[in-house]
């Protein structure tokens, strides 16, 4: 882990006013939206694919530091978007929206 990188858990996801059984994990990154991100995305590829809009709240776990929680609103959103790269077209069917809470 290099020194800008910080640590953080889930504490709580929801799905509309549902709380999901998914808490913990450990997601590095350098900003607590990016981590939330993440664990957005390792629990979309597990459903059936489409529209989904979860509240992930995630707490920092770095040492030293305030054990803050965040609270994310994160959606993927249907964006039909073609991207050339190397020669081949590759079509992205879904955006990821997040907005802090």
């Amino acid at each position: 882990m290099e020194s800008d990188e910080r640590s953080f858990t889930v504490e709580k996801m929801l799905r509309g006013k549902k709380t999901l059984r998914t808490t913990g994990g450990r997601y590095i990154s350098k900003s607590p939206s990016a981590a939330a991100k993440k664990a957005f995305s390792q629990y979309y590829r597990k459903q059936t694919p489409g529209k989904m809009t979860l509240i992930i709240h995630i707490r920092e776990t770095t040492n030293d530091s305030s054990h803050k929680i965040f609270k994310y609103k994160i959606s993927k959103v249907l964006d039909n978007k073609q991207v050339e790269k190397d020669g081949k077209i590759i079509e992205y069917k879904y955006k990821t929206k997040i907005k802090k809470i």
